[in-house]
């Protein structure tokens, strides 16, 4: 039974649910005067509501209009932010402090070392000019960056710091080179106390030694010392005999203990030193490589690894791949960098037997150059590596997520790795400062922080100042942001569509969002024209792409990061509009083939959902066979045409002035009767 009130306006509301149990409808008005209506008379005052009910589905619409373009605006701005690398500053921050050693000057880093009281010392060469003068340079820094003091001097024309260690009393020993790049040049060691005064000095004549502009692939002379005795011991090449090792030792005092020469394995016209590092088993452990025995002094036949005993006596020698630095991790093995295609960049772990226990290749990307410069123990068996990482071909940056640039020229960055005491790859990590940065070394203090020192340069690759970065920890990879941009299409396909279909559900209700209306394109048309636009768009992009693949162009690897992510986002999304459409088209159909055997003229089934008008539709009946049916909008076609849902026939549906003219007629004859009744 419903209950019908008049209300003051004229219009009626029915307060009671209908229960359906004849074919007939029982109504009280407000007088409790009962009044007998069928159904078709019902859905005459269902209308009376009908533009309460509009205005609800019409905010609807809008609400769903304003989230779907929100959502499209949103993908959009993410979009721009991550081809532009902003997720980037959001990346953790690796280090406590991070100091840089201004000057007007080019400083190059060579070496560093920290004494007793967590004091940096860095050592290196200050140009004055990119071909000028340069001289012997050393900042001394507290553990906490401040600088300690600096200490700048000259001998010739060419001068350079190489090595510096630091021995039991903190007192620093430097290994320097004077007249580098010249014809006569001398290694210096020089012993400084620990407020930079000098306490004495050695020369060694006739060192080998060309270090050029860049120091990339300078020859070697450097020192260790033994924290017991504070004895030193140095190694490197001399040029006055052909080629030849030298490996000598001096006291605390500078006083020279032995000096021994080495030509090599016999048949060779030479050697040059290229590492050098103490073993407690051992002895010192010199490599380097071995000259053709033809005498072509710019080509190495192989290379080699020697063991001299702590007075200088030969113990060992064997030839070896090439060893460019390394570093003793126990008393009967250690760890190396060595030679591959792509740089230093292949690890390897021995034993002094020469018999192999693990190696790896540090790979960061086919288009990237690892260089391996140098290993440091942290005391709790892992074993830290440092380096620089470059771009091979094009770039002139590199990042976290490997992007290619293509502006010149190739600067380097500071690399971190780190091995298990097996020798095993466990992380490695880049260190970005300015344009470039190049690690001098790395070193532990005694809560075991990583302390990073090189150069880097902020402005200009030819301006270069000294940096250390304190508490470097490693963190791992922040995620690829830009992996993001593979969902791009697949996103906008499916946003697009849903936006349109509530400007198609707006537009046939006379209204708009913001002004825009709907194109005309049915739900199904649009994801058709999508499907088509991005195919068209794919071949259009992928044929230049092949063409250059083809003649020789340049390697899809070369492209910017977000291209590659777009490239692949677009057939992702190409094979979402495709599911989308046949979705469509199988709920078209389905709607097209409903039964003729159900309850056409009930309520329920005016609507897609009780309780939830989801969808704005009109009431047709059909020519050919006069049922009568409740049809959604997506189900009209431009033309005004609907399929009847019982037989199948094609007919045209009243327009709304035609509509609205019977509406206010069954208004006036329920109210007449009503009247009449009562």
């Amino acid at each position: 039974m419903i209950r019908l009130c008049r209300l003051a306006s004229g219009r009626h509301t029915i307060e009671s649910h209908w229960e359906p149990t004849t074919g007939s409808v029982a109504l009280l008005p407000c007088d409790d005067h009962a009044v007998t209506l069928d159904a078709a008379d019902l859905l005459r005052f269902e209308s009376n509501d009908s533009y309460g009910r509009n205005r609800i589905i019409y905010w609807i619409h809008m609400g769903r209009a304003a989230v779907y373009t929100s959502l499209l605006t949103a993908l959009l701005v993410v979009s721009v932010l991550l081809i532009a690398d902003f997720p980037l500053l959001f990346a953790p921050p690796r280090s406590e402090n991070e100091v840089v050693f201004r000057s007007e000057d080019n400083d190059i880093s060579r070496d560093m070392a920290m004494d007793s009281q967590e004091n940096i010392i860095i050592v290196g060469g200050r140009w004055e000019g990119l071909f000028e003068s340069s001289k012997f340079h050393i900042v001394k820094a507290s553990s906490s960056g401040q600088e300690v003091w600096t200490k700048t001097w000259n001998i010739s024309y060419h001068d350079m710091l190489v090595g510096v260690e630091v021995d039991s009393l903190d007192n620093i020993v430097l290994a320097g080179i004077t007249g580098a790049n010249q014809d006569e040049t001398t290694g210096l060691i020089i012993k400084l106390d620990s407020e930079g005064e000098l306490i004495w000095q050695v020369e060694f004549p006739g060192i080998k030694y060309s270090w050029y502009w860049w120091p990339d692939y300078s020859d070697y002379f450097g020192l260790e010392i033994d924290r017991e005795t504070d004895n030193i011991y140095l190694a490197g090449s001399l040029s006055v005999a052909g080629h030849q090792s030298l490996i000598a030792a001096l006291n605390s005092s500078g006083a020279e203990l032995w000096r021994t020469t080495w030509d090599g394995p016999s048949n060779s016209n030479g050697t040059d030193v290229t590492t050098m590092w103490l073993s407690s088993e051992e002895g010192i452990i010199v490599s380097g490589g071995i000259y053709e025995a033809n005498g072509f002094d710019d080509y190495y036949s192989d290379f080699f690894i020697a063991a001299f005993d702590f007075n200088g006596t030969s113990r060992w020698n064997r030839t070896s791949s090439l060893i460019w630095t390394g570093l003793e991790t126990n008393v009967d093995e250690y760890v190396t960098a060595t030679a591959s295609w792509k740089g230093y960049n292949q690890v390897s772990h021995y034993k002094y037997d020469s018999e192999g226990i693990s190696s790896f290749e540090l790979d960061v990307g086919e288009y990237y150059r690892i260089t391996i410069q140098g290993f440091c123990l942290n005391g709790s068996e892992h074993i830290l590596g440092f380096g620089r990482v470059e771009s091979r071909i094009s770039g002139s940056s590199v990042t976290r997520i490997f992007s290619a640039r293509f502006e010149a020229p190739q600067a380097t960055q500071t690399l971190i790795l780190s091995c298990n005491s097996s020798g095993g790859l466990e992380w490695y990590d880049f260190l970005l400062l300015g344009e470039m940065s190049q690690p001098c070394g790395i070193e532990f203090d005694s809560e075991h922080r990583m302390i990073v020192a090189g150069h880097t340069s902020a402005l200009s690759l030819y301006e270069n100042d000294f940096f250390i970065v304190f508490g470097f920890r490693q963190t791992p990879f922040s995620p690829d942001y830009r992996m993001l941009l593979l969902s791009f299409f697949p996103l906008f396909n499916i946003i697009v569509p849903a936006l349109m279909s509530e400007l198609e559900k707006l537009h046939a209700s006379g209204k708009s969002f913001i002004g825009i209306r709907s194109s005309g394109l049915k739900y199904k048309i649009a994801v058709w024209r999508l499907f088509q636009v991005q195919v068209l768009l794919l071949l259009f992009v992928l044929v230049p792409l092949v063409g250059l693949i083809f003649w020789g162009g340049m390697p899809i690897g070369y492209l910017p990061g977000w291209v590659g992510m777009f490239l692949l986002s677009l057939p992702i999304g190409i094979l979402v509009l495709g599911v989308l459409y046949q979705v469509v088209t199988v709920r078209e159909k389905r709607n097209t083939e409903l039964p003729g055997d159900i309850e056409k003229d009930s309520y329920r089934q005016t609507r897609a959902r009780p309780r939830s008008p989801s969808f704005v539709g009109t009431r047709g009946r059909c020519t050919a066979c006069g049922e009568s049916y409740r049809y959604p909008t997506h189900d009209i076609s431009s033309e005004g045409t609907v399929r009847c849902l019982n037989c199948g026939h094609s007919f045209h549906l009243e327009s709304t002035e035609e509509l609205l003219k019977k509406l206010d007629t069954n208004r006036e004859e329920s109210r007449t009767d009503l009247e009449h009744d009562s």
